[in-house]
C-alpha cells in the first residue's frame, strides 16, 4: 500500500537534513518562511501503469508512477543553482538508497526549471515508480448479456 507521508518521511526529510534545508509542503508555505528551503508537492499522485486485471477475486497488484515537484527557494538565484546541484547529487546517491526503504525506484528526473507560481524557485520534477496492492472481494462480472423485450402489437 502506498503511504505518501512515509515517502516524505523516508525520502524527502533525510534529503533536507543532508542538505541543511527545511522541507515543507508547497501548500503549507508561510509568508515568513525562512529561506532557503525545499517545498514539495505531488503534482501527479497516481498514474496506473499496469494492465487491467480480469481476476475475479484476490490481490490485485498495480504498478504506479507518481511525479513529485521539489522547489528550491532562496533569496539569490545562484544560491538556488548551487543547492540544486547538491540536491541532484544527493538524489543520485543517498536518495536512491532511501527510496529502497519504501520500495520505490526513480524513473525520471526532469531538468531544473525556474518557477514563479505558486512561489518563485528552482524546481525539479522527479518521477517515482512503486507497487500498490488492493484486495478484490467481490465477483467480477466480465460480460453481461442484455435481453430486449419486444412489444407485441
Amino acid at each position: 500500500m502506498i503511504v505518501y507521508r512515509d515517502i516524505v518521511e523516508r525520502w524527502l526529510v533525510p534529503m533536507g537534513k543532508a542538505l541543511n534545508m527545511p522541507v515543507v509542503p508547497l501548500d503549507g508555505l508561510k509568508a515568513d518562511q525562512i529561506e532557503p528551503f525545499i517545498a514539495y508537492d505531488v503534482v501527479e499522485p497516481y498514474i496506473d501503469c499496469s494492465p487491467h486485471h480480469a481476476e475475479s477475486q484476490g490481490m490485485i497488484e498495480k504498478i504506479v508512477e507518481m511525479e513529485w515537484l521539489l522547489l528550491i527557494c532562496s533569496k539569490e538565484r545562484m544560491d538556488m543553482v548551487e543547492r540544486c546541484r547538491d540536491l541532484l547529487g544527493w538524489q543520485w546517491t543517498e536518495g536512491l538508497e532511501c527510496l529502497t526503504t519504501i520500495s520505490a525506484v526513480q524513473v525520471n528526473m526532469g531538468p531544473a526549471q525556474w518557477k514563479t507560481e505558486p512561489t518563485a524557485g528552482l524546481g525539479l520534477r522527479i518521477r517515482l515508480r512503486m507497487k500498490d496492492r488492493f484486495e478484490r472481494t467481490f465477483t467480477f462480472i466480465e460480460k453481461v448479456e442484455l435481453q430486449r423485450n419486444e412489444k407485441k402489437e
